[in-house]
């Protein structure tokens, strides 16, 4: 889906840079909207998000989301956010902003609704059916993605900061049933990529 973002304008860093972020940090589409250029904190590893109130702090005591910087700079969301950054400018106010015709920045906040549309937009453009992608597909992708690679339940729990196993374990039973099945064994299948690779 990244390769729809070839051209180098405005929108496309915006928006691979909600891709990114929103997988690598698997936050909900209103955490992601909600974030401040404030709440950004660079740091050699790679980023810090700062969040405030959200569904599992209701008290809004505050979390911290890390994500490392990774190994390709095409498909590394710190990259991807630091240049959108370099576009937005570093004005205080959303992190993720509506743009006007050209590019412009407006300063306006993106709702919830626009990360779904940016996913919905992305999938069409790569030849998927956007019907079966939708804002949330970011979270339960990183999940399914980490199950895949290994990761274990406590750590994909904590990157999603998901309370109950219960929950977490729904995300992740997908990617579950294809680890050692036997059928790949008798047909010959190719093993199962995880996101990374």
């Amino acid at each position: 889906m990244l390769e729809v973002y070839a051209k180098d304008t405005a929108t496309h860093r915006r928006d691979k840079a909600i891709l990114l972020i929103g997988f690598a940090s698997a936050l909900r589409r209103s955490e992601i909207v909600a974030l401040d250029l404030a709440d950004v904190d660079t740091v050699p590893q790679g980023v810090l998000l700062h969040l405030g109130r959200s569904k599992t702090d209701q008290h809004g005591k505050g979390e911290l989301v890390a994500i490392h910087r990774g190994a390709s700079s095409e498909f590394c969301a710190v990259t991807a956010l630091e240049r959108w950054i370099e576009t937005r400018g570093r004005e205080p106010g959303p992190l993720f902003t509506c743009l006007h015709r050209g590019g412009r920045m407006s300063g306006e906040r993106l709702r919830p609704q626009a990360v779904s549309i940016v996913v919905k937009r992305a999938a069409l453009a790569s030849g998927l059916n956007p019907d079966t992608f939708s804002g949330h597909s970011l979270r339960a992708g990183l999940a399914t993605s980490a199950a895949l690679a290994g990761a274990d339940l406590k750590d994909i729990m904590a990157q999603t900061r998901h309370r109950s196993h219960d929950i977490a374990l729904r995300y992740i039973r997908r990617a579950e049933v294809w680890k050692g099945n036997v059928t790949g064994l008798l047909f010959g299948a190719a093993p199962i990529k995880s996101f990374e690779e």
